[in-house]
């Protein structure tokens, strides 16, 4: 009697919705399941990660996938294919479920993340075909969980050693091999370009790796990636380990651990913060920034002369943007977001949930100073927006008299042909 089938393909987690501001995808391993890998107790229900992430008011406009593919390790088991081919077919199942018109992020273990890395060679030989270029120009981040990006001594493991003594391992097994040259390729492809792979926004990669031996049926392989081979060798990204997890329990976290907090991180800062919040070119000097002493001077300039107007139609709205816009900066001058004008009396939105938490603020725009203090907070069924009104007259801090510590994420609203002041 032949095994069962495992699914391949992608699987939506929650239903789509066309306010979705960009999706995650996970993919799992070597000898995976696209629901299991990613569930404590191995089964096929929502009580793992996958489901918890998708359910998190935060991330309510976010799409989630989980992606099947053929990775058995005997061909007694199952089928296996080319890491170039596995890498294409999860490019073409992107491309027919239409992802990539918005940012995308990769969740992966261990062999998910050589399939993601080929799968983004790969697209990156077809820039002249629109949907999957648009899917390597979208992708915003990959999390690596236990990638051996220089490979794993799999033959440890008690099957491994069986299946290669009597011929029957996959090729898979094979591609797998420390430092074969097929990996060596592909780790030095990504180095070099996944900077250059979106020349607008950089790939953001999180790295981490197992601490504890894995034990099968009670008898131990050891650390199957090693903290080396887990390294993407990206700079500023330093694999971060997990000392209570082998090689199998690292795709499966509870609410708590570190793994799910950090990866949940990763996903707003890349999805949230980068996809709704438009970057000031560099050149720019207009800033938000906290302070607890009065601002040294004041402004009288009128400000209805600088944004744009409302009736603006969408086109020249987007023309205008970078004349509208602010930063946003922490006490250390580190860019934590930005918002932009959209009213000529002085309104301007951000929802960058880091605002919350200023005790006074001021806006500098144009070279001239202002405060600025809660006008409301924007609601309809679908989106929370922060609105701040500038003070023109009086260039002082203002406390902030609004509930701290909310988390807010918004849609930017831009301009449009409504002439109706909104506020």
């Amino acid at each position: 009697m032949t095994k069962a089938q495992k699914p391949t393909g992608l699987l939506r987690i929650n239903p789509n919705s066309s306010n979705n501001r960009g999706d995650v995808v996970f993919v799992h391993g070597l000898m995976g399941h696209r629901i299991t890998t990613w569930h404590s107790e191995e089964a096929e229900n929502q009580n793992c990660w996958l489901y918890w992430l998708a359910n998190e008011l935060i991330l309510q406009h976010i799409g989630f996938w989980t992606f099947g593919y053929e990775a058995e390790a005997s061909a007694w088991i199952g089928n296996s294919q080319l890491l170039f081919d596995q890498g294409k077919n999860l490019l073409d199942d992107l491309e027919n479920e239409e992802l990539g018109q918005r940012p995308l992020i990769f969740i992966t273990h261990s062999l998910g993340g050589l399939v993601v890395k080929e799968m983004l060679r790969s697209g990156s030989d077809y820039p002249n075909v629109p949907r999957k270029n648009a899917i390597i120009k979208n992708t915003r981040g990959v999390v690596f969980l236990s990638t051996p990006h220089m490979g794993a001594d799999l033959t440890k493991t008690p099957l491994i050693k069986i299946m290669r003594f009597l011929g029957r391992e996959n090729v898979t097994i094979q591609e797998l091999e420390p430092h074969s040259s097929q990996l060596r390729s592909l780790d030095q492809w990504y180095r070099q370009n996944e900077k250059s792979i979106n020349h607008s926004i950089n790939i953001s990669t999180k790295a981490y790796y197992e601490g504890k031996e894995t034990r099968l049926k009670s008898i131990s392989v050891g650390i199957v990636v090693d903290p080396d081979s887990a390294d993407p060798k990206i700079k500023d990204v330093q694999p971060i380990p997990v000392p209570d997890a082998d090689h199998i329990t690292i795709s499966k976290p509870i609410k708590d651990s570190k793994v799910y907090k950090g990866v949940k991180l990763f996903i707003q800062d890349n999805l949230l913060a980068r996809s709704t919040i438009p970057q000031l070119p560099p050149s720019t000097s207009t800033v938000i920034v906290p302070e607890q002493q009065e601002l040294a001077r004041e402004s009288t300039e009128n400000f209805s002369s600088a944004p744009p107007n409302t009736n603006n139609t969408k086109s020249e709205g987007r023309d205008n943007i970078w004349q509208s816009m602010v930063k946003i900066l922490d006490a250390n001058e580190n860019t934590v977001g930005s918002g932009f004008i959209i009213h000529r009396n002085g309104y301007f939105i951000t929802c960058h949930q880091v605002i919350y938490n200023l005790d006074s603020i001021k806006v500098e725009y144009q070279e001239n100073e202002y405060s600025a203090v809660w006008y409301e907070q924007f609601s309809n069924p679908e989106v929370d927006i922060a609105i701040l009104k500038i003070d023109v007259k009086n260039a002082k801090a203002i406390p902030l008299d609004k509930v701290r510590n909310q988390s807010v994420s918004a849609t930017i609203y831009g301009f449009s042909n409504n002439t109706t002041n909104k506020f």
